[in-house]
């Protein structure tokens, strides 16, 4: 009887804590990856981030010497990349679109998408738009918003009206 009970016991406890682990470890493998292409980008583009965030599947990194941002947004089969040098930059501002809802009688926001639109001059392509926020990729929203708003000043304080923009 002592036998089948510990044998139930240890079933029990393998049963709880090995699928937590198999997930922690594929989240630290995730991180690992995602850690090991921003560096190889960072490296790719001589670039010496000073300035970071993580969150989500997304980075955003400074070079303030080479005034240079680079952003990462990672998907399950691809990483999308989108280097920008802040000499070219005239315009940054925050985009948000929000829909009113009711939700138990009360009217509410809910968050649909942030973005960070950066217009360039003299460009191929006059606008650049990087994706904080999208409900269809990610529901859970952490903060956004005030990051969003955070990295658009950040470049707002590279844009220089005194000086000629540069073409990129």
């Amino acid at each position: 009887m002592d036998i089948f009970f510990i044998t139930i016991s240890v079933l029990l406890i393998l049963a709880i804590f090995v699928p937590f682990l198999l997930f922690n470890k594929a989240g630290v493998d995730f991180v690992k990856a995602m850690t090991q292409k921003i560096d190889k980008e960072a490296k790719n583009n001589d670039l010496t981030i000073t300035q970071q965030e993580y969150w989500a599947n997304n980075f955003i990194g400074l070079d303030a010497e080479k005034r240079k941002l680079l952003f990462m947004k990672f998907f399950e089969t691809e990483t999308q990349t989108i280097i920008l040098h802040l000499d070219s930059v005239i315009q940054c501002e925050v985009i948000q679109n929000v829909k009113n809802i009711k939700r138990n009688g009360k009217r509410e926001s809910l968050l649909l998408k942030v973005d960070v639109k950066i217009t360039i001059v003299n460009s191929t392509k006059e606008q650049e738009i990087l994706n904080f926020f999208d409900i269809n990729v990610t529901s859970k929203e952490d903060l956004e918003m005030k990051r969003a708003k955070k990295w658009a000043s950040i470049i707002n304080s590279f844009i220089n009206t005194d000086t000629p923009k540069l073409a990129v």
